[in-house]
């Protein structure tokens, strides 16, 4: 082929872009569609792809076609990985490239956050709010419920899984956490993360989740950020890792618990108060899941941690939980989700809710604004419509 038709490239771009995608060698030759042994000529410099073959590699590798025409290749930044939340039972704890792309996603969309808010002359705040383990579950607890202003009436009137989702959503990005919804992991391979910065810091939570437990992966979360220890977390009792990271993810597990249903306020619970053989029924557990808007697991385990019942009885209901949720998602198809829903659902309104400001007050044009929310230009006016713009 001539050599006109190749793209005139250092290979060690080639190398770059697949480093920031995080694929190996192997899934990226497949994507691109080309054996291995091609890529690995490409990536060495034994001969450069075609134009039309770096494009379709900018894509696999989600860069744009011009990096790879710059003179030389960028540093790969580290990204703030370390464990992550998964489902029980899960035993690989392997970072995967599906997971390295969705981080460098809600990286990207933070920074493209900063600008806007720049652009529009809006403050930005430092996240002043912290805390650490020495000061205990129950103190942290009220203080994270205070902070975010989050009151047990407002709680109980919620109910309804989906709608107490979108009231502890918005109660978090109105202290200054960016929090968006990944929806191309799997649930078995992420259920949530975080990355801490003194503005606006950022949690992610896996959409496929059942809204419930997104609640309290949120809180989880919400908590590293609060203890500065930001990275992919996992809220499942593991013996694989230091002793001091053990301690840390079970302090962060019990704080969103007493957040989520506080002690005090659980235990003067009608349901508890009227049962005295601590034989806990589905309906029970059921009715005080729909009373404080959380998972049947979360009130289990909060029966446990209260005294009420014993870790038998908890990893019994765990098990069945985890087993109808299995059964649950086999059974159901993925679905269609409107381009606007999907948009406000992935983004935030925080987000979205800039981008579409920015277009109204004529900061940024209608094509922009649809390439930062990853639109058509006609889904536009529903955006704003449903943002109440």
């Amino acid at each position: 082929m001539a050599a006109g038709n190749r793209a005139q490239i250092k290979h060690e771009l080639l190398v770059w872009g697949r480093q920031m995608s995080g694929m190996p060698p192997s899934v990226a030759a497949k994507k691109i569609g080309i054996t291995e042994e091609r890529l690995k000529d490409w990536e060495e410099g034994k001969i450069k792809p075609t134009i039309k073959q770096l494009r379709t590699l900018a894509n696999v590798y989600k860069q744009s076609f011009a990096a790879f025409f710059l003179r030389e290749a960028p540093s790969v930044p580290k990204l703030p990985l370390k464990d992550y939340r998964r489902l029980p039972g899960a035993t690989s704890h392997e970072v995967s490239h599906e997971i390295i792309m969705d981080v460098r996603n809600a990286l990207d969309r933070r920074l493209i956050t900063l600008d806007l808010m720049q652009l529009n002359g809006i403050e930005i705040d430092k996240f002043s709010y912290q805390g650490s383990i020495s000061e205990g579950v129950d103190v942290l607890s009220k203080r994270i419920r205070s902070d975010l202003d989050v009151t047990i009436a407002e709680q109980l009137k919620l109910r309804d899984p989906n709608k107490g989702f979108r009231y502890w959503r918005e109660a978090l990005e109105d202290l200054g956490v960016l929090v968006f919804q990944s929806s191309t992991i799997d649930i078995g391979d992420m259920r949530g993360y975080s990355v801490y910065d003194d503005y606006l810091p950022i949690i992610v939570v896996n959409r496929k989740d059942a809204e419930a437990a997104r609640i309290f992966t949120m809180l989880h979360e919400l908590v590293h950020i609060y203890l500065r220890a930001s990275g992919l977390c996992d809220l499942e009792a593991r013996t694989d890792i230091p002793p001091e990271e053990q301690r840390l993810e079970q302090f962060c597990n019990d704080v969103a618990a007493n957040t989520l249903v506080p002690k005090e306020h659980f235990t003067n619970s009608e349901i508890l108060l009227t049962n005295d053989n601590n034989v806990w029924s589905d309906i029970e557990i059921s009715s005080l899941a729909k009373e404080y808007c959380v998972s049947r697991e979360m009130i289990a385990r909060r029966l446990v941690e209260v005294g009420r019942a014993d870790k038998v009885f908890y990893r019994d209901k765990r098990e069945q939980y985890l087993d109808e949720y299995k059964k649950q998602k086999a059974s159901k198809s993925g679905g269609f989700v409107p381009p606007a829903t999907d948009v406000l659902s992935k983004g935030g309104r925080k987000f979205s809710g800039l981008v579409i400001q920015s277009l109204k007050s004529k900061k940024i044009n209608s094509t922009q604004a649809s390439e930062l929310l990853g639109v058509k230009l006609k889904h536009l006016v529903k955006i704003s419509a449903s943002l109440g713009y």
